[in-house]
Order: structure tokens, then C-alpha cells, then sequence
């Protein structure tokens, strides 16, 4: 063998080695920045359930201040959203919604207001029990005639005080 080919299949076994490292890092880096995105991705999707959670709390909490609902018609799950200005009409309910409020209410110190807790969760299937996302949101609330004598009359913190707010 003549001491140039050597010198060449070195220089060439090297050149392939520096293309594989290159390759290799290359790759790598890639990979990595693939990773990054898909997590900031999942991300960017929590925390637009977050704020989807915290909107439908918010609406549940003003139409129950407002007088609009009841805390029966609020409590379950909530409907899908339907766009009825595309003017198309149609028979068939709404697909199911993963959507749902829980409605709680408590007494509260001040006289004609109630504690209430409006929590919206989203379920991750249809028939599962697990929550993929929920928010609470607690407001004191003067709610309707109707709706404090669903949850007791017999309000220890209120007990003889007429319903006009005035002294026992």
C-alpha cells in the first residue's frame, strides 16, 4: 500500500465520522426542540381550559346574582355551545358537554347574603369520573326569596331576622 491512499482513507474515515457526530447533534437538537414545543403546547392548552373553567364559573356566578338561574338549573352538566346566528336549523340536540358546575351554598355572617361556591370542571371522557381541569370561584351572593329558603330557613347565623334585613 502506497503511504498516500492511507493518508486519504484517514482523511475521508474522518470527514464520515465528523458527518455522523454533526448528524447525531443535529438530530438531537431537534428532537429536543420537538419536546419543548409539545410541552408548550399541552400547556398552552390547560391553560386555555383554565380560563374556559374560570368563565363559565364567572357566568354561573352573575346569572345566579341576577336572578336569571337558580342554583337547580345551574348545578349539572353544561350544555354545548351552539351558534344559532349560522341560520341553520336543527332537530338534534347538542353532543354531550364534558363541561360541569357544582353549586354549593352556606350561610354567611352578613344578614341576607349567601356563600356561594360556583366549581367548573371538565371530565376528560364521556362516563369518566376523573377531571382533566377545575376551577372554584366563592362569592357572596343575595340571592332570591326562592333560592335561600331551598337551602334552609332555619339559617342559625339569621335565625330571627325578618327578610327585610331589620333588627329581631
Amino acid at each position: 500500500m502506497i503511504p498516500h491512499q492511507t493518508s486519504t482513507r484517514r482523511v475521508r474515515g474522518a470527514v464520515l465520522l465528523e458527518v455522523v457526530i454533526a448528524l447525531f447533534i443535529f438530530v438531537a437538537g431537534g428532537l429536543t426542540v420537538l419536546a419543548v414545543m409539545d410541552r408548550s403546547a399541552a400547556a398552552m392548552i390547560r391553560v386555555r381550559e383554565l380560563e374556559i373553567a374560570a368563565d363559565l364559573a364567572r357566568s354561573a356566578m352573575s346569572r345566579l346574582e341576577m336572578g336569571e338561574a337558580s342554583l337547580e338549573t345551574l348545578d349539572g352538566p353544561v350544555p354545548e355551545w351552539r351558534d344559532e346566528t349560522d341560520g341553520g336549523f336543527e332537530d338534534d340536540l347538542p353532543p354531550p358537554s364534558l363541561w360541569n358546575l357544582e353549586v354549593t351554598t352556606e350561610p354567611s355572617e352578613f344578614t341576607g347574603l349567601t356563600r356561594v361556591t360556583v366549581r367548573a370542571f371538565r371530565l376528560e371522557s364521556v362516563g369518566s369520573e376523573r377531571e382533566s381541569v377545575s376551577f372554584s370561584l366563592t362569592q357572596l351572593v343575595r340571592l332570591s326569596a326562592g333560592a335561600r329558603d331551598d337551602f334552609g330557613a332555619e339559617d342559625p347565623l339569621n335565625a330571627g331576622v325578618e327578610r327585610g334585613g331589620g333588627a329581631p
